[in-house]
């Protein structure tokens, strides 16, 4: 059976998790959306398709591990939050759990 590893790539700060900053009003935190992909996939009977999930904070050096996310991210061509198996993008701008339920069962 083959395994992804589900990254995301977000700002660890209060707000959505976007690169919005300060002056985000929204009352979630990316942490709250890991949280719920989390339980998605749990609910959804998927675990098994999930090598591992990873939180990288798009302001940290860890970022560079990730030539085309850090590409992406440098051209500002993309929205954080991104998720992604491995390096393949599968949404940004929001952690969009259908979406992603949709491409592990696909898998």
């Amino acid at each position: 059976m083959n395994r992804v590893d589900i990254n995301i790539f977000a700002a660890r700060q209060a707000g959505c998790g976007c690169s919005c900053a300060k002056s985000c009003k929204a009352t979630r935190t990316i942490m709250d959306d890991i949280q719920d992909l989390k339980n998605a996939i749990k609910e959804e009977g998927l675990v098994d398709k999930v090598a591992s999930m990873k939180f990288i904070n798009i302001f940290s050096p860890a970022l560079e591990k990730y030539p085309q996310i850090f590409k992406l991210m440098s051209d500002e061509t993309t929205q954080a939050p991104i998720v992604a198996f491995g390096e393949a993008v599968v949404t940004e701008g929001n952690v969009d759990i259908g979406q992603i339920i949709n491409e592990l069962k696909e898998i």
